[in-house]
């Protein structure tokens, strides 16, 4: 079962955040697409896999019809290609984002 964790530092006066914790295929994306309607929030997917553009077998990216419910962010991002051989996810999504 997913575990939802709210960030509860804002002293910053940012907003808050959420993340949204689970095994696999446990249903994060149902829930998260959930909150994002109750609450008005944005989904920042974290998946390892969901990045990259064209590996949708295996993945259970949100579908398009849910995805344009709740604003999605970090999901078919970047082409695998642009991967280089030494990096990981997180590396590129730093590096992306840092561009």
């Amino acid at each position: 079962m997913p575990m939802v964790r709210r960030n509860s530092d804002n002293s910053d006066g940012g907003a808050a955040c959420w993340a949204l914790v689970g095994p696999t295929a446990s249903g994060k994306s149902e829930v998260a697409i959930e909150i994002g309607l109750r609450r008005s929030v944005e989904v920042v997917s974290v998946d390892s896999m969901q990045l990259y553009r064209g590996l949708d077998i295996g993945t259970a990216k949100p579908s398009a019809a849910q995805r344009a419910s709740v604003p999605h962010h970090m999901i078919d991002a970047v082409s695998y290609t642009h991967l280089r051989a030494h990096e990981t996810s997180l590396h590129l999504v730093c590096r992306l984002l840092l561009e």
